[in-house]
């Protein structure tokens, strides 16, 4: 009876320290003294476990107001401490949701990507406004980057997934600023195949594109080399007058940068040649007063779509036909189009039927956008409702010509860019700068055939060119070209510099050829008495020059930046991309063979597109194969002081999800290292999840000890490595 009475007294006493606890507690809290609450909540919890859920949940909540990174983690560590007891029913979502945005904001994306995580798992689904700003702040690092486009994957797939009436799910499908959010970050850090497969989501996830996701999309399309996209996307775009001025620049700019990555020079000239007579076919037709609906007609019909009006210029256009293209265009309650532009696509065969379309709506690529977009390289001009290529796109064509040999087509090039530009100077057209540049670089030969080229196109010649191409030879002691440039000039009836022939005699005097300097120096008696000019008045075809850096400068520097395109690279990837997408494996691998024998080498989109391939037909052997191929390329790359074949974070990330989902676990322990050794960041969430999701019950019944092979016990451990690293799965 004693001890009974003893006990109850120790019971009471606990409970009113616990109760006295509690309102401490519950004071600090509301006082917000989180140094103070924290303590108290420890002696608490010791005391009698857990308290209250509302104390527990203000308590989470005041620590995510918090600016101390400290009290964020305990918070966040009190959350796993709940869920280890199991007792889910003690977190609210609310003070979970202020949790992750805390961390968020404090730059800990790793542990905001996981309470995220854990809220989803729980059925406690986020409202799209939520885990958008927690994604908002977590791009802001590198490791928030990579957590990012995972969670914006996992979240359409659960979208995707749910069933038509579960709202609560259908909550947080993702709006086009979402997206923006995390394809912006991904140019940025450089997550550029992971920007692609992000785009293959929306389409899924019912998210139609708006201006700013449009020329975040083109960039996306230029980076990983997909041309062909873009070209599809070309044509549908230029259907709708409504584009911006900005999407068009962007988008032509990134077509173009498309073309050189690929060494297309033919359709890269094309593409400038189309914009300059586009441009002048326009400039013509609002001289002449013709409305600008007439000239948007006319450059339809030359299949170029650039003069369309913008946002500003669509006041211009008359009543009828700005009426003719709203009634194209539908909109429901949401204002969103019922009726979209035509699909963009990958391509027209029937063997990619598996591609995800992402649906354009002009009227959305007006709307006004929260996401700065990045300022790509700008090679092309909106002015005045005309798309004009600037002359960086000439001296990027330039140096690929110059590349490949073809200095005749160059100037042929160049002369119908002088023509379709308009007037300028002799001196100031493409062709006679690039001579020039050419003749500076001491690159003798492609100058004299481009001058060449200019005389049989009766192309008026600026004498400049003759001097400097002479000055280089006689630097070069080539008196064979001299001669024949003179005889070029005296036919042409041009007169040269008095220093142009004190250069060519004293050149004739270091050789010894005194019959040739005495003819130069009474040649030049004879001329003593005429006007020495720079420039013929006679030959101008042109308007002012430009106060920017001229196309001469602006090759010079290309030159000198000396980025050697391989375009094979672009070509070959497309081609492999194509097949795996198509399922034709077996083209891949001959691609892939022609490659490793012939180059250029294979880098990590090319292993990528490999391994996506087999992936999808779930011919996981294949890609451990792929893997000895890749080391094997690295080690010889290394042995041979050659340029190291790149195996970048993406590409681990995905043999690492492959290898799992064909339960090669000594491999992914392997792969687990290599990215370790690199300080690559890890997503063990993921990987974890992706475990329990394909191997939750892999050796739960296995055979005794003495019974199992050396193979099966050596698997064992592999597996039991794995649930190690990854943690409690």
């Amino acid at each position: 009876m004693q001890f009974s009475s003893t006990a109850s007294a120790r019971i009471l006493a606990r409970d009113r320290d616990a109760a006295a606890l509690a309102d401490r507690l519950q004071k600090a809290i509301e006082s917000r003294r989180v140094e103070d609450a924290w303590p108290i909540y420890v002696q608490l919890k010791k005391l009698v476990g857990f308290p209250t859920r509302l104390i527990l949940n203000r308590l989470i909540i005041v620590s995510s107001y918090s600016e101390n990174s400290k009290w964020l983690k305990k918070a966040y560590t009190l959350v796993f401490t709940v869920l280890k007891e199991r007792k889910w029913e003690l977190l609210g979502r609310d003070a979970l949701t202020l949790l992750c945005l805390g961390l968020a904001r404090a730059q800990m994306p790793v542990d905001a990507s996981t309470i995220l995580r854990i809220m989803v798992e729980k059925h406690e689904f986020p409202p799209v406004g939520i885990w958008k700003s927690v994604i908002a702040h977590m791009v802001k690092s590198e490791t928030g980057t990579f957590l990012a486009p995972e969670l914006l994957i996992e979240f359409c797939s659960l979208i995707t997934e749910a069933k038509p009436g579960n709202r609560r799910v259908l909550a947080m499908r993702p709006d086009a600023t979402a997206f923006n959010i995390v394809l912006k970050a991904c140019l940025e850090f450089g997550n550029i195949r992971k920007a692609k497969k992000i785009l293959e989501f929306m389409p899924r996830a019912g998210v139609k594109p708006d201006a700013i996701c449009f020329m975040l999309m083109v960039q996306v399309y230029e980076k990983n080399g997909c041309r062909d996209e873009l070209k599809e996307l070309k044509r549908n775009i230029g259907k709708d007058p409504r584009m911006l001025e900005d999407q068009y620049q962007q988008f032509y700019s990134s077509l173009m940068a498309c073309h050189l990555k690929f060494g297309d020079v033919d359709a890269g000239s094309e593409l400038m040649l189309d914009m300059l007579r586009s441009a002048r076919l326009k400039h013509n037709h609002v001289d002449a007063g013709k409305p600008v609906s007439e000239t948007v007609n006319d450059i339809a019909k030359n299949n170029f779509d650039t003069a369309k009006p913008t946002s500003r210029a669509l006041n211009k256009v008359p009543k009828n036909n700005a009426v003719e293209m709203q009634d194209r265009f539908e909109t429901d309650g949401d204002n969103l189009c019922k009726r979209s532009a035509d699909q963009v696509g990958f391509g027209n065969s029937s063997k990619l039927h598996l591609y995800s379309k992402v649906q354009i709506e002009p009227e959305k690529l007006q709307n006004n956008f929260a996401v700065e977009v990045m300022n790509n390289e700008c090679l092309v001009n909106y002015r005045d409702g005309m798309l004009i290529p600037n002359e960086k796109i000439c001296a990027k064509l330039a140096k690929c010509y110059l590349q490949s040999n073809r200095s005749e087509e160059l100037a042929r090039f160049l002369i119908r860019v002088d023509r379709d530009r308009g007037p300028v100077l002799a001196e100031e057209s493409a062709c006679s700068q690039i001579i020039d540049a050419c003749s500076e670089l001491g690159w003798l030969d492609y100058a004299h055939d481009m001058l060449d080229e200019m005389n049989s196109a009766a192309v008026p010649v600026w004498v400049g060119l003759y001097s400097s191409l002479l000055k280089a030879y006689c630097k070069a002691r080539c008196p064979g070209e001299i001669a024949a440039i003179l005889r070029e000039i005296r036919k042409a009836g041009l007169q040269l510099d008095k220093r142009c022939y004190e250069e060519m005699i004293e050149a004739g005097m270091a050789r010894k050829d005194l019959r040739n300097a005495k003819d130069l120096f009474r040649e030049v008696r004879k001329t003593k008495n005429a006007t020495f000019m720079n420039g013929d008045p006679t030959s101008m075809i042109g308007f002012a020059k430009s106060t920017k850096l001229n196309l001469k400068t602006l090759f010079l520097e290309e030159v000198k930046e000396d980025q050697q395109i391989v375009p094979g690279i672009y070509a070959m990837n497309s081609a492999i991309q194509f097949f795996c997408k198509g399922h034709l494996m077996d083209d891949a691998e001959k691609a892939f063979k022609k490659m490793k024998k012939l180059g250029p080498q294979p880098n990590s989109q090319t292993f990528e597109s490999l391994i996506d391939g087999y992936s999808a037909q779930g011919n996981y052997r294949e890609i451990t194969i792929l893997w000895g191929d890749m080391k094997r390329m690295v080690s010889a790359s290394a042995e041979s002081g050659s340029e190291v074949i790149g195996l970048d974070r993406e590409l681990h990330d995905t043999l690492l999800c492959s290898f799992l989902r064909g339960g090669y676990f000594e491999i992914s322990l392997e792969v687990i290292t290599r990215m370790e050794q690199q300080n690559m960041f890890i997503d063990k969430w993921k990987y974890r999840q992706l475990y329990l999701k394909l191997h939750k019950d892999l050796y739960r019944h296995t055979k005794a000890p003495e019974e199992q092979t050396e193979a099966q016990i050596k698997r064992i451990q592999h597996v039991l490595a794995f649930k190690k690293w990854a943690g409690k799965v």
